[in-house]
């Protein structure tokens, strides 16, 4: 299965087989209760890595970690929430992104909507949040001496928000400016077109923005029952179980710890329907609307089951693949995309064939199929990888700069990429049989297996010695990989630490390619 598109003049897709106040001065009294909480196993780092790392688990089972750098100037707080926009119900396309933003307004310890950034203004603070198909990320960073307080305020936002009706209204208007400004991104167009193309019955084809039309709250009556199924989903999917928090700054860990535990350890877990419990007989409409759609998404959360492919792009949708589909940019460019679907890899760990993919693929050097279309003045650039990684599905995707003349000739361009992946794919089976491409004895499997061991090398120096990111990157990135990947590999994974040229995963690659 491949899809193309093809981005320039005119763009091709082709588918193939807060203010400081007075009350903000202190923190919130806390009332001095023992938490006992879990250590789970301690973070792997590079050996040039500075800082220190403490992982536990609260007793109402949010995983935390604690990172103490001592080069911060800032401490940065972040929360992974494992829902997206793949739960939205299709009746409200749009709510989970609805929710991020109604979590920042305020809470019943801190009830004014603008204290929190109010606060961060004041004190060289910032703050942001995104969601995507499978989760929400919220960040904040705040000069460290200053770091105890904004903790407090926006622990809060979880354990006791407010969901207020008057800001629900204000707030689908800040949606729908948002889904306006994304419009005129190219990049978004791209997205909406992907949506487009795949399974109308497949989450992934969900419109995850929102704006007022489906988010509709000019009605008084549906204005309540939009408030009521926004709470209905934050009580289903902002649960303990389901959310990291990672926190990093110059205090030392047990002060991190302080800040943390005690706050985030009052949140409860509002969910209607214990994991044991399936009786739906009991649940308001509100209810019932988010527990059917909280099917949709598949849970990719660390010790999940393994999810059946599932794949959103199907040739039978479009009467058979090729396909190929061209779009006007905005902007002036000349970009060519390929698109192919393909199983997820996350069972695979540091053996997913991507990587190998993904380096042959987008290599530069001598004999690559970059420098021939670059030596033919076709292309300026080859960059290659997923553009969806989720736990059903993946889409590899070969992204393309043609230059002038390659625009011209963008069928000689995918003739090209499609020649090269054959031919790896030949030389792959025959590594496979151990025969060289030629019949004679293999150099195949001694080639693959050589650039394997390059790829695993350059990972482990990338681990090891690579410059830390600053925090208020840094902390989000390690919320959203401990809930996916756990505490122990949410640094290394994807680093290849353990990984040689015997363990060249030959036939995933030759399955995938």
């Amino acid at each position: 299965m491949h899809m193309i598109n093809v981005f320039s003049t005119a763009v091709l897709f082709v588918i193939l087989p807060v203010s400081p106040v007075s009350s903000l001065m202190s923190p919130q009294t806390q009332t001095k209760t023992t938490w006992k909480t879990t250590d789970l196993p301690p973070v792997i780092k590079g050996s040039s890595d500075w800082r220190d790392y403490k992982a536990l688990k609260l007793p109402n089972g949010i995983t935390c970690v604690l990172v103490h750098d001592k080069e911060c100037k800032t401490t940065a707080c972040s929360v992974s929430v494992g829902v997206g926009a793949s739960a939205d119900p299709r009746e409200l396309s749009g709510l989970a992104h609805f929710a991020e933003h109604m979590c920042f307004l305020g809470s019943e310890e801190y009830p004014k909507e603008n204290e929190f950034k109010s606060y961060l203004s004041a004190h060289g603070g910032r703050s942001n949040a995104s969601t995507s198909m499978s989760q929400t990320c919220f960040k904040f960073d705040v000069l460290a001496p200053h770091a105890e307080q904004a903790i407090d305020i926006f622990a809060n936002f979880f354990v006791c928000p407010l969901f207020t009706e008057s800001g629900a209204g204000r707030e689908v208007n800040a949606v729908d400016s948002e889904n306006s400004k994304n419009v005129s991104n190219d990049g978004r167009r791209r997205l909406q077109i992907l949506k487009a193309l795949a399974d109308p019955q497949h989450h992934y084809s969900k419109f995850s923005t929102g704006n007022k039309e489906t988010l509709f709250t000019n009605d008084e009556q549906q204005a309540a029952f939009v408030r009521e199924v926004l709470l209905a989903f934050h009580r289903r999917h902002y649960r303990p179980d389901n959310m990291s928090v990672v926190v990093v700054g110059p205090q030392p860990l047990n002060e991190l710890e302080d800040f943390i535990v005690g706050r985030f350890a009052k949140m409860k877990s509002r969910h209607v329907l214990s994991k044991k419990d399936d009786d739906e007989s009991e649940l308001s409409l509100a209810e019932k609307l988010v527990e059917d759609c909280a099917r949709d998404m598949p849970d990719d959360s660390f010790g999940s089951p393994s999810v059946s492919y599932n794949p959103s792009f199907k040739p039978e949708l479009q009467g058979g693949w090729p396909l190929m589909l061209t779009t006007k940019p905005l902007q002036s460019v000349r970009q060519l995309y390929l698109y192919f679907p393909l199983p997820p890899a996350r069972d695979l760990g540091d053996r997913s064939p991507y990587s190998i993919m993904g380096h042959l693929l987008g290599h530069e050097g001598p004999g690559s199929c970059f420098a021939v279309l670059q030596d033919a003045e076709l292309v300026d650039a080859i960059s290659v990888g997923p553009r969806l990684a989720e736990a059903d599905q993946s889409l590899m995707q070969i992204s393309v700069s043609l230059t002038e003349k390659g625009e011209t000739y963008w069928k000689d361009v995918v003739t090209t990429l499609f020649q090269y992946c054959r031919m790896l794919e030949k030389i792959g089976r025959n590594a496979q049989n151990g025969q060289n491409s030629d019949g004679g004895e293999s150099m195949d499997l001694e080639t693959f297996k050589g650039i394997w061991d390059e790829i695993c090398t350059i990972r482990r120096l990338n681990f090891h010695y690579a410059s830390p990111n600053d925090a208020f990157s840094f902390a989000p990135n390690l919320a959203n990989s401990v809930r996916k990947n756990g505490t122990e590999k949410c640094l290394s994974l994807g680093s290849l630490l353990n990984e040689s040229r015997d363990t060249l995963p030959l036939d995933a690659f030759v399955d995938f390619i």
